[in-house]
């Protein structure tokens, strides 16, 4: 609840100013739940973010949610294909987003692959600003529903960046 508050103040706080909040819960996948209970979770959170919000005035027209994909814990054993992912998290968002929020937006990280490729050195500059150039022509293709997938995956695309036991 308190996360709620926060976020709403902070969203009430940008609006007063005349910036758009994006308004980000954290669900963390941590642990071994399964689908369903992220997603009852997730609903569980996005109501009282959107309580909360409420509460505050805020003006949802003028908001933006960047919430988490409804995935089973990184140490779920059980697999769901990604269809049943799509239908967790498009269930949710129905149960939750008021129609009034104009857009959600998933997070998406076209510089963890050019980081991945720069590692840090002055003589891979140019191929981690081709990577980043490519995660994101990638990126306003899957906008506009043109994006079909390669095969060709950039330095970081294929590894996860969640790191167990982390102190958050």
């Amino acid at each position: 609840m308190e996360n709620a508050n926060v976020l709403a103040c902070y969203a009430s706080i940008c609006q007063q100013n005349g910036i758009v909040p994006i308004v980000k819960p954290e669900i963390l996948p941590d642990g071994d739940h399964d689908l369903k209970h992220c997603q009852y979770v997730t609903e569980m959170v996005l109501a009282a973010v959107y309580k909360a919000l409420s509460d505050y005035h805020v003006y949802l027209e003028g908001t933006l949610l960047k919430p988490n994909m409804i995935t089973p814990g990184h140490a779920c054993t059980q697999k769901f294909s990604s269809e049943e992912i799509a239908m967790a998290t498009v269930t949710a968002l129905y149960h939750t987003v008021p129609p009034a929020v104009p857009g959600v937006t998933f997070w998406s990280d076209p510089s963890a692959s050019a980081l991945k490729a720069w590692g840090g050195k002055k003589e891979k500059l140019k191929t981690a600003q081709e990577e980043y150039i490519k995660r994101a022509l990638a990126n306003n293709l899957a906008c506009q529903r043109k994006y079909t997938p390669s095969g060709l995956f950039g330095a970081a695309a294929s590894e996860s960046l969640f790191i167990s036991n982390h102190a958050y």
